[in-house]
């Protein structure tokens, strides 16, 4: 527990939330965070901040009951120099990140018991189909919380190409309450597999069961193309369960989007989840991915600006003399009209501010303020800044 506000890698005090909202410190268990190699041995003293490590985590009671179903548990974590960025934990609530590399992040938790039903080798849909009966009950908040790397290979561990990707990721979290849990994120897809016994221990009784993915704001607005999360539908929203559409319930939360997918129960629903490309990214393709062993995420392919629109600028105003170069709110320009790339030359492209990098293409938001594109080149083993452009969105 962290006893100085200077701690990290350490919990703050615990709160329970009752189901009529009185709130008052956890009267039993506490919140847990262990460090995991790749490969499952613990080994906390070695724990790696590149994203190879994964971190279980959860709140700890042995008195959980049906009771505590509507009993919301509130907890803070420092993680310090780990970027918490993906998180698949039973029935969560909400979860806010804050801090930065430099100072320190610190995860704030939301999240109810949730029933779990347990069967000897529930892994696959056909070791755990729907006459599988459980072993086991508990009721407990448990799961999983991935740092995401920079530019890793193909096949090692969760990454994605750029931080700002990362960055609008970050928070993002999985809800549910299978006994086996994983995501993969490919195609500005999420591929969600929960796996879990179909009846529980008399053989008779359906176990409840449900998944939910939860999307930044960021990554909403940023990544595919929204002024913000009210502007998305029901319709704007891709959903499969069992390799079938259906129609999601999505509510527009305080700082994202959180999907409902209609799973009700298991055994392996599998369901998938895709934002479709907003009013800013019409035209635009896909991101490719990265399917690491117990997870995946998807990845930003670098740009060959050479091979960018020719048509050249679109929306961009530039006042004679001015030292700022204008762009219209939603309106976009070619990555080429900022830097065009030497022969077999490889660019990547990252934003800050007000725009986002999308294909061949930087786009403005619909908020005004100053956007900042860099375009970055190999040179030998380092990553040097070829050029840095700042726009104004007006």
């Amino acid at each position: 527990m962290c006893g100085l506000s200077s701690d990290v890698y350490c919990w703050e005090e615990a709160k329970e939330i009752s189901a009529s909202g009185v709130e008052r410190p956890a009267m039993y268990g506490r919140p847990y965070m262990y460090c995991h190699q790749g490969q499952g041995s613990s080994d906390r003293s070695q724990c790696k901040t590149d994203g190879s490590f994964w971190f279980e985590i959860g709140f700890s009671s042995m008195a959980f009951t049906e009771r505590d179903l509507g009993t919301t548990y509130r907890w803070k974590v420092r993680t310090g120099r780990f970027s918490p960025d993906i998180f698949m934990l039973g029935d969560t609530q909400k979860i806010v990140v804050t801090g930065d590399a430099t100072s320190g992040w610190a995860v704030e938790i939301w999240a109810k018991p949730a029933l779990k039903a347990y069967k000897n080798g529930c892994f696959t849909s056909t070791a755990c189909d729907d006459t599988s009966v459980a072993d086991s009950v508990q009721y407990a908040i448990s799961g999983y919380m991935r740092t995401l790397g920079i530019g890793v290979a193909r096949n090692s561990w969760p990454s994605v190409e750029t931080e700002a990707l990362r960055d609008s990721l970050r928070g993002t979290f999985i809800s549910t309450n299978g006994m086996t849990q994983q995501w993969t994120f490919a195609a500005d897809t999420f591929n969600v597999s929960a796996f879990g016994p179909h009846f529980l221990t008399d053989g008779k009784t359906v176990g409840p069961g449900f998944v939910r993915v939860f999307l930044p704001e960021a990554y909403i607005v940023k990544q595919r193309g929204y002024s913000s999360v009210s502007e998305v539908t029901a319709e704007n929203v891709a959903v499969t369960v069992r390799g079938q559409k259906v129609v999601p319930v999505i509510v527009a939360k305080d700082g994202g989007l959180l999907v409902d997918t209609g799973v009700t129960h298991f055994s392996a629903p599998n369901p998938t989840v895709k934002v479709l490309p907003g009013p800013l990214l019409s035209g635009a393709t896909s991101n490719s991915s990265v399917a690491p062993q117990l997870s995946g995420i998807a990845s930003t392919t670098p740009v060959r600006t050479g091979e960018g629109d020719a048509r050249g600028e679109t929306g961009s105003t530039a006042a004679k003399g001015a030292a700022t170069p204008s762009l219209r709110r939603g309106s976009s320009i070619a990555l080429t009209s900022i830097y065009r790339s030497r022969s077999r030359e490889t660019i990547r492209w990252t934003s800050r501010g007000q725009c986002f990098v999308k294909g061949s293409r930087v786009v403005a938001l619909k908020q005004p303020g100053n956007c900042v594109v860099t375009a970055s080149a190999k040179r030998g083993n380092r990553l040097v800044v070829v050029t840095r452009k700042t726009l104004k969105v007006v």
